[in-house]
């Protein structure tokens, strides 16, 4: 199994969702109870966390003007910042951080992890 597919599957769980039938879980599932689902969001964070590290060919190096400006108008074009973060080769937390430092703070929401 993809890990993609997986994550899929435990995001369902975790979101109380049966993921192959797209049900609500009864309430008294098991994938109901509080410590089941925190136990869940904090495995899909985990594994989200390690794919942006591996996607993040870029981290710790110099942004170049380009870079920025390039960053700016993907940004102001309203791509979502995931899919910036890919196209820089960095991470989520480093795209929020350079939007930050370029006055962009107000119009961004920091990731929650």
């Amino acid at each position: 199994m993809e890990i993609k597919r997986a994550a899929e599957l435990l995001r369902g769980l975790a979101d109380g969702v049966d993921p192959m039938t797209g049900r609500p879980l009864p309430d008294e599932s098991v994938y109901n109870r509080p410590e089941i689902i925190r136990a869940l969001h904090c495995v899909l964070r985990e594994l989200q966390e390690r794919a942006d590290g591996a996607a993040a060919v870029n981290a710790g190096r110099n942004w170049s003007a380009e870079e920025e400006a390039r960053l700016l108008q993907e940004y102001g074009a309203g791509l979502p910042i995931e899919t910036i973060a890919h196209r820089h080769g960095r991470s989520v937390g480093a795209i929020e951080t350079r939007l930050s430092e370029l006055g962009q703070r107000d119009q961004i929401q920091f990731s929650m992890r």
